[in-house]
């Protein structure tokens, strides 16, 4: 289910956890990088920075 609410429409979802409140929540793109639980911008994403610190270090190819 999309944040407007129709079940047909498909909307890309990342995994985050939240700094503030150290709580892992799955969010839409376009609610990144709000907190469900607390509504603070503290979501780090957990997949995405990941990939990005191992390119940055010359571990992925």
């Amino acid at each position: 289910m999309s944040s407007d609410g129709s079940p047909g429409s498909k909307s890309r979802m990342l995994i985050g956890a939240c700094s503030r409140c150290m709580l892992y929540c799955m969010v839409s793109v376009k609610e990144f990088p709000t907190c469900v639980n607390c509504k603070q911008p503290y979501l780090v994403d957990l997949f995405h920075s990941a990939a990005a610190t191992a390119e940055k270090r010359g571990q992925c190819k």
